[in-house]
Formats: structure tokens, C-alpha cells, sequence
């Protein structure tokens, strides 16, 4: 079964970088604007795609990408809990919103500085268990 699971993280992470990817080669107009900028390896990363201020002239690649990435990282959480040997660490309330989320991700990410360096997926699901950690 654990085999299977980190089969699946693997498959879906490629997928999303390549989606990523994706969005970001059709902007080429920007030439600030960069694949690159879609290299998650930090929650530093993740938390600056996020914060992409308003202005920006692909703001909606960014919080598109920041979306998507904690829709996949909730999915991979779902599924991974339905696992016998595994358990929910986060435990939304059936109303919350992916706006909601960020605000917690980004919200702890400013309150614990040092977790700017810690793996985006971990680092999002423990921001997120602060506030919706299953009982």
C-alpha cells in the first residue's frame, strides 16, 4: 500500500509541475516570467507564488497555481487517510474555502518564519492542521 501511495505522490507531482509548466510557457510575453517560477522546493516557494501582489501581471497564473496545489495536496491527503495504517491530519469544516486555506497557510508562514525553508506539502498541512486538526 505504501508503495502505491508514494507511486501516486510522484505521478501527481510530475503532473503538476508540467500543468505548472504549462501556464507559465504561454505567458511568454513577460519575460520576467519564467518557468522557473514554478519550482516549488520550499514552502518559501509555495508562500511567494501565494502572495503574488495584485498588480502583477500574471497574478492569476499565480494563485491558480497556488490553488491547485493545495487541491492536490488535499486529495493526496483524502487518499492517503483511507489507508489503514494512515490517519486524517486535517480536518476541514464542510463550508471552507481555498481562499480560507491560504490565508491560514500564509498566515503561518509569517507567524514561523524558519518554516519558509521546510517542504511545501509538509509545511502547508501542518499550517493548516493549527487550524483544522482532525479530533
Amino acid at each position: 500500500m505504501r508503495m502505491l501511495m508514494r507511486s501516486f505522490f510522484v505521478s501527481f507531482a510530475a503532473m503538476a509541475l508540467a500543468c505548472g509548466g504549462a501556464a507559465a510557457a504561454q505567458k511568454g510575453d513577460d519575460k520576467a516570467y519564467t518557468l522557473e517560477d514554478y519550482k516549488v522546493t520550499t514552502a518559501g516557494d509555495l508562500y511567494d507564488i501565494c502572495t503574488v501582489d495584485e498588480s502583477h501581471a500574471n497574478r492569476y497564473e499565480a494563485q491558480s497555481f497556488c490553488y491547485g496545489f493545495l487541491a492536490g495536496g488535499k486529495a493526496y491527503h483524502d487518499t492517503v487517510a483511507t489507508a489503514a495504517d494512515f490517519r486524517a491530519i486535517v480536518c476541514p469544516p464542510p463550508n471552507a474555502t481555498r481562499a480560507e486555506a491560504i490565508t491560514i497557510f500564509v498566515g503561518y508562514i509569517d507567524a514561523h518564519p524558519e518554516a519558509r525553508q521546510g517542504p511545501p506539502m509538509d509545511t502547508l498541512i501542518r499550517a493548516l492542521a493549527t487550524r483544522w486538526h482532525c479530533k
